[in-house]
């Protein structure tokens, strides 16, 4: 039985969803496996998202994720959207199933509705995307606070200090296992090359969360929030958010590294990994008014997350870095050269901070000035 039989068996026997017309992959994710499903009950025709998770994913990780939905949605009311986790025969928001020797969870999603514009590689945003893009950063994190863990679950998540040392130690131990692939040498050369500098970024990214860590605001953080994972509409306004495998309560300013960078630096050759210091400013001032206007518990960004703001991207980057490494590790014969060339771009990010360390730090700072 092939996947695609396995997940219509699934849903035949699991979910009250009527005949399995049709099931389709979908190309998004690059570590679970996605699928869309017609299925047709009653001469009524119906849509449905499934998400066979990878065999790495626990079920208290599932339970966390699909609380955090629920509680999400409904603290959003429609102003934002996000998939609508649905439940089987028995109740539950998950099916755990064996597939070619692996078990895995399965979750059945609604569709969402609208336009998946933009993502982390195609990131020229219109004004008004780039406007709403900040803004919906903002509302997520204000909508978003106040979750509490279903029966005490918490994920194990390291402060991002120890999560640097985490990050490294495996960057080495992926690179050492796909040295001598011929499909990799292109990759692995590089990294080997740069991995000095890799250490040094570590490091330093150590040093500074340290002087400021009990100092950052936390709050409960999308973990990779950037324009591939929101649906916009005709006229480029965030409509729907999702992806949320990542989300748990960290420093605050980390997710908006994250977002703000994807959103901004440069795929092109001549420019690659550079950022509008004058954009930037810009969107965080932006983040900064929406959280004013909310009146919310959450404040502005302080001076100390400005402060701490080039070294919160960079530490994204080696995360990303660590990322790409692994998906090379995992699966060598997919995407070798899109995460050769995507890598190569985060490490260009990571210089350009270095060299520009003031200036983004006063760009972070003359966002809240405006404030």
């Amino acid at each position: 039985m092939d996947l695609e039989e396995h997940i219509c068996d699934i849903i035949q026997k699991e979910y009250d969803f009527g005949q399995v017309k049709s099931l389709s992959k979908e190309m998004i994710g690059d570590t679970n496996k996605n699928f869309i499903a017609v299925c047709e009950k009653d001469d009524n025709e119906c849509e449905w998202f499934i998400k066979q998770y990878e065999n790495t994913k626990t079920q208290n990780e599932i339970i966390y994720e699909h609380a955090f939905m629920h509680y999400f949605n409904k603290r959003a009311d429609g102003r934002i959207q996000s998939p609508i986790v649905i439940p089987n025969k028995h109740g539950e928001t998950w099916v755990y199933n064996k597939w070619n020797g692996n078990m895995n969870y399965y979750a059945v999603f609604d569709m969402m509705k609208g336009l998946q514009t933009y993502s982390w590689i195609n990131n020229q945003l219109s004004e008004t995307a780039f406007i709403s893009c900040s803004e919906s950063t903002a509302k997520f994190h204000s909508w978003a606070y106040g979750f509490i863990s279903p029966d005490g679950i918490i994920p194990n998540t390291p402060n991002i200090q120890d999560q640097l040392d985490i990050w490294y130690k495996e960057i080495q131990f992926f690179l050492q296992n796909i040295k001598g692939k011929s499909f990799c040498k292109l990759f692995y050369d590089y990294w080997d090359r740069n991995l000095d500098d890799l250490k040094k970024q570590v490091m330093f990214c150590k040093k500074e969360f340290g002087r400021y860590n009990q100092k950052l605001p936390k709050c409960i953080i999308h973990g990779d929030l950037n324009p591939s994972n929101m649906m916009f509409d005709e006229k480029d306004h965030v409509t729907h958010i999702f992806d949320f495998e990542w989300v748990h309560e960290n420093i605050r300013i980390y997710d908006i590294a994250w977002v703000a960078h994807q959103t901004l630096s440069s795929w092109d050759e001549s420019h690659l990994g550079q950022m509008s210091l004058e954009k930037l400013c810009s969107f965080l001032s932006i983040y900064n008014k929406t959280i004013v206007n909310f009146n919310g518990p959450l404040s502005p960004l302080t001076l100390e997350e400005s402060e701490i703001f080039p070294i919160s991207i960079i530490a994204v980057c080696i995360k990303i870095v660590r990322d790409f490494i692994s998906y090379i590790y995992y699966e060598p014969d997919k995407n070798v050269l899109k995460w050769y060339f995507s890598s190569i771009k985060y490490l260009y990010i990571m210089h350009f901070c270095n060299s520009n360390y003031c200036e983004i730090q006063k760009s972070a700072r003359d966002s809240i000035i405006s404030w």
